[in-house]
């Protein structure tokens, strides 16, 4: 019990403390070795202070990890012996969470007070327990949307949702705004892109094709087949890309329409929001009366749909990028800010739900 105790007393001083100096290097000088080249990029400075919380994380039998640290309180400096331990990746994930405050929120709708809170933490979804979520979140959205509309404040929450399948974005969208609205406010986008030719990537899409129609996407599942085919057929010419055109653009007045929620809708983001993300927020914050509060998203590539191997040391991956945009609504590297930025301390949802009371138009 005396060293637990004391170890205790030890993590509070280390976690109320500030880092000077690791192995005769100060903070700064870590940061730009063990985390830059490889944690951030410099084209988002917002996240370089995200990104700092992996200072303290390394592959296992990196010889780069520090040992011997001094840190600052209030009142005076000490050392500290580190000791490291090996975690699993769902025990790294979720400190890694604690760490930079990010809540983890679950599919779902939910009310905290008279707050309704939409919550999309991920479009990732590849466990069935995540789709049969999705799924009875879209029932679930139909079934209230009355009372949703007549709700004083609704949140869109995307916190810690860093993408995946578009497609359960736009679901979600349609279910809150209509067909018509989605429609025409992706209909003013310029959603050219060109897919890289060769079997492999053909096959890739193949895979995430069988995984949409297992999820019930059918259209999406339809669309990746069609293109792997088009791909195996353009790889037989020798041809290096499939250009996929935007579709012809159209006039609506759905997005310039009044919105028919008559309380007040908010887009809450973290720096987490990329890209499938991204692509929910192009349409969210087009919505009529849509606020987006928060703080500034992430940012994605012209050059997405993402795939890879991982290394034979198992200590890395090596990933490319299927397609590239041409004329993307977002630039490249472009992040979102907020409309009216978040305050500061834990994101949690009784902190969100108490601060949008206080928000005015």
């Amino acid at each position: 019990m005396a060293f637990a105790e004391k170890y205790q007393r030890h993590a509070l001083t280390l976690v109320l403390s500030a880092l000077l100096a690791c192995d005769g290097l100060d903070a700064e000088s870590l940061h730009q070795k063990l985390v830059d080249p490889y944690r951030w990029n410099a084209d988002i400075p917002h996240e370089r202070d995200t990104n700092s919380v992996f200072l303290m994380t390394a592959i296992d039998d990196d010889p780069q990890k520090p040992y011997s640290c001094r840190f600052r309180t209030d009142d005076h400096e000490f050392d500290y012996s580190l000791r490291w331990s090996s975690f699993s990746k769902d025990q790294f994930a979720e400190l890694i969470n604690r760490a930079t405050g990010r809540v983890q929120t679950r599919i779902e709708l939910h009310q905290v007070g008279p707050v309704w809170f939409v919550s999309l933490p991920t479009f990732n979804l590849q466990e069935p327990v995540q789709v049969d979520a999705m799924r009875a979140l879209l029932g679930e959205l139909d079934q209230v949307a009355g009372k949703l509309r007549d709700a004083p404040w609704v949140v869109l929450d995307v916190r810690g949702n860093s993408g995946g399948n578009s497609g359960w974005g736009r679901e979600v969208a349609e279910k809150l705004f209509g067909k018509k609205v989605v429609a025409g406010i992706e209909g003013r986008f310029d959603w050219t892109v060109d897919w890289r030719v060769s079997n492999a990537n053909a096959a890739t899409l193949r895979e995430y094709a069988a995984q949409s129609e297992k999820h019930r996407q059918i259209a999406d599942a339809r669309y990746r087949r069609k293109l792997a085919d088009e791909i195996e057929k353009a790889a037989a010419e020798g041809k290096t890309y499939v250009r996929r055109a935007s579709p012809a653009r159209f006039a609506s007045d759905a997005t310039t329409g009044r919105s028919p929620f008559k309380g007040r809708v908010y887009l809450l983001t973290d720096h987490t929001c990329a890209s499938a993300c991204l692509d929910f927020a192009d349409i969210a914050r087009r919505f009529p009366g849509v606020v987006h509060i928060g703080l500034p998203t992430s940012a994605d590539s012209i050059y997405i749909d993402n795939t890879g191997h991982v290394l034979p040391s198992n200590q890395g991956m090596f990933s490319w990028s299927l397609k590239v945009y041409r004329n993307r609504i977002r630039s490249n590297n472009e992040w979102y800010e907020p409309d009216i930025a978040w305050p500061g301390g834990p994101m949690t949802d009784a902190a969100v739900a108490s601060w949008v009371q206080t928000l005015t138009p």
